[in-house]
């Protein structure tokens, strides 16, 4: 499907931002990273998954709250 002219098709959205979150697990010591995203289709194209990664890196880098859970 066409959005303007981007290219997208549905996509599972838990499978990508689990995947994003475990590379940051893997990367992170002393950090705990909750994920409850549930079953969520949206229409995205092949960057959705730099564009979450992004989204958590930026959570580590400036959001970790008082008991250092993201």
């Amino acid at each position: 499907a066409s959005y303007g002219s981007l290219e997208v098709e549905p996509v599972a959205l838990a499978p990508i931002v689990e995947r994003q979150v475990e590379t940051l697990r893997d990367e992170t010591d002393g950090v705990t990273i909750e994920n409850d995203v549930g079953d969520v289709t949206v229409l995205a194209d092949q960057l959705l998954g730099e564009v979450v990664g992004n989204l958590v890196e930026n959570a580590r880098s400036h959001g970790i709250g008082g008991d250092g859970t993201i």
